[in-house]
Formats: structure tokens, sequence, C-alpha cells
């Protein structure tokens, strides 16, 4: 998985990587333009941490998907407008950094309507294969790393909140992937192409 460089390191320094991606915001910088250089998961060591920050991980290098999230919305009002929220969300999903950033406790700003959190089960769908792909990595701010879908985090809470049976959300992800469970709630309705892409 390819994600932006300055999500990875120790804690402070993405920190503060990310306020300065929040004066860039300020200054009408665009979610693309945030990405710049990217790095390859694979190629570099620590746990994909969606949710944080966390003493118990230590001082140790990773990637810190929750950082921009937290960065954001620490930055409103007195930085960006209370009213960013609608007008980051769709960008930021479109990235596979972005939908995993708003997966952490601090996006729930972002998904409070019907439908940013459908909008967050389509792209799901859409980067299921590269979350999967990175395995037993991620971490709700514990170590060792887990799969994904055992971690509680919005992921979850739009599904139930979209009409997932609640003993299907506490199952292992069935055959059919996470597209499955999403034709099951009311964001089954297929997203047009351009809504993907």
């Amino acid at each position: 998985m390819l994600l932006p460089a300055f999500l990875h390191g120790k804690h402070r320094d993405v920190k503060a990587a990310c306020r300065r991606q929040v004066t860039q915001l300020k200054r009408g910088a665009s979610w693309q333009d945030l990405t710049g250089d990217l790095i390859d998961t694979a190629d570099h060591p620590g746990l994909l941490v969606v949710d944080g920050p966390s003493v118990l991980l230590g001082g140790q290098p990773h990637f810190h998907l929750f950082a921009m999230v937290n960065a954001i919305q620490d930055a409103i009002p007195q930085r960006l407008p209370p009213d960013i929220h609608p007008t980051l969300f769709e960008p930021a999903i479109h990235t596979v950094w972005g939908f995993l950033g708003m997966l952490g406790w601090q996006s729930l700003i972002f998904l409070r309507s019907d439908h940013h959190q459908q909008r967050l089960l389509h792209l799901a769908v859409r980067w299921w294969p590269s979350i999967v792909a990175e395995g037993d990595r991620y971490s709700a701010g514990i170590d060792p790393g887990e799969p994904l879908w055992e971690l509680p985090t919005k992921l979850h809470y739009c599904l139930l909140h979209q009409g997932l049976p609640e003993e299907l959300d506490r199952q292992p992800v069935p055959e059919g992937g996470i597209a499955e469970l999403v034709a099951m709630t009311r964001a089954s309705l297929p997203p047009t192409p351009e809504q993907l892409h």
C-alpha cells in the first residue's frame, strides 16, 4: 500500500507534519495537494494505526493514519472554519490514506449524516482489497497488530447505523468481502463510477 511519507514515523513527528499540512489547507490546498511523496508500507516498519495517539505504542515508527483528522479537528475553529468537514470528506475518502484516517474516533463529526456514512461504505468496497492485503498490521493503539475488521473502527459504526444486523457485524467478513455486508445496508444502492473514482 502506498501512503504519504509524512504519516510515517514517531507520533510527535507525524503530529508536527500534520500541523504543517493544516497550514496548507488554510492556504487553499486540496486534499490531493497534501499527499506529497508516497512510500510503500512493505518497505517501512511499524503498524497502520487507525486510532490514537497511544502511549502503548511507545516511540517506535508507525503509520499514524489518524493523525491528519486529529490535526484538522485541533485546528477548528482557530485555523480552519467549522464548516470544513463536508468540503474535505469526499476528497479524503477517495484516497486510501484519507479513508483509513476516517476510521478513528475523532472522525465522528465527518460521519454524522447518512450520506457520509453511505459514502464511506461505498469507498470501503473500493479499498477493501488493499486493506486486506496488509493483514494483521492494523492497530487502534495497542501492539500487536490485527486485521482491520477486528478493530472497533467507524467502519463498524457506519455499517450498524446503515442497518447491518448486529450479529453479522460480530462475525468474520463473509466470502463476498465487505461488499456483501454493505449490500445488506441502506448503502446498498450501487454507486456510480463517478462516485467510486
